[in-house]
């Protein structure tokens, strides 16, 4: 299973999920968030947390995957399957393996807090259930919990969990995993924590996982290239670009208006809707102004290669 690792690296985009005003995907918008992210040498990550995965019924998720092993091509595609039914987690987990899947990426169930041995053996049974590769997703945000390294390490010698991407903040917590995993050839370390991608990749992890990277994914991947050619100063300059962008919607946001505002900003350049599925809801227009003004310099500081539609003129 571990023999084809070298397919686990670069920028791996979480992608929105473009819906219409009455929830369903927009499969023309995914389309075109897809091409943006493939024509810049990136790879999708379909249902992530920026993607609302907790958020869709288990056939919408399975359309939106159909929808980019279609048209992604040849292209490394990953896809987020945990739903708190673990017989439903092992469903999304066989259907992405049967569609061609490259890795399926899990995180822990929520509502239930859970201690070491139950990670474990949630993890080490779904790698029994499925064929399909596995990519540990760490996120201690959202599910309220912190995969301990140590529990990783031994889900880590498993033939079917190739990688982890962790999204748990902290310096320590980042040299930790780079002290773990940085030298070892079976099991790949992606850095979920975007301000940290050019640290990371200097530092020898393997890829980042970045939603910005959804509008920009040719900055995130100058960070990739340049810190992989030794050249820190350049990756370091790309990482501040992606910050300010970030900033745009993020900065004294928490991620359930932070995701509305990623694609809001989306919205302004022509991708998709602002549409979010509840319990989220789209920025109201106090923050839709904010996130406006703050985008247009940055486009015009960076010469960003995002065009604004006519309807960003109403904020101005």
């Amino acid at each position: 299973m571990k023999e084809q690792m070298q397919k686990y690296r670069g920028v791996i985009v979480p992608m929105v999920t473009p819906i219409k005003a009455n929830g369903q995907i927009d499969e023309g918008a995914a389309i075109k968030i897809l091409a943006n992210i493939t024509d810049a040498g990136a790879f999708p990550f379909v249902w992530g947390t920026t993607g609302e995965a907790m958020s869709f019924s288990v056939a919408q998720r399975k359309e939106l995957m159909r929808v980019v092993k279609k048209y992604a091509g040849e292209v490394v595609t990953y896809v987020g399957i945990t739903a708190n039914s673990f017989a439903e987690t092992v469903e999304l987990a066989n259907y992405a393996h049967e569609l061609g899947y490259d890795a399926v990426v899990p995180h822990l169930p929520t509502y239930y807090p859970l201690h070491d041995a139950l990670m474990t053996r949630y993890f080490l049974q779904l790698a029994d259930s499925t064929e399909a590769p596995i990519m540990l997703y760490n996120i201690p945000i959202t599910t309220g919990m912190s995969i301990p390294l140590p529990v990783i390490e031994e889900l880590s010698r498993h033939p079917r969990i190739v990688g982890l991407k962790d999204s748990e903040m902290g310096e320590e917590r980042l040299q930790q995993n780079l002290n773990l995993w940085k030298e070892r050839e079976d099991f790949a370390f992606f850095l979920g924590c975007a301000a940290y991608s050019a640290r990371g990749m200097l530092g020898g992890a393997q890829g980042i996982v970045p939603s910005m990277a959804n509008l920009i994914p040719g900055h995130y991947q100058a960070i990739v290239d340049y810190a992989l050619a030794g050249d820190p100063e350049m990756a370091i300059l790309n990482q501040q670009i992606c910050d300010d962008v970030s900033s745009c919607c993020q900065k004294g946001r928490t991620v359930v208006d932070a995701i509305p505002g990623l694609k809001y900003m989306l919205h302004l350049a022509g991708y998709c809707t602002p549409e979010v599925a509840m319990p989220m809801a789209p920025p109201d227009e106090a923050n839709r102004k904010l996130i406006h003004r703050a985008l247009v310099p940055m486009i015009e500081k960076y010469n960003l290669p995002v065009r604004l539609q006519p309807v960003a003129a109403t904020f101005a």
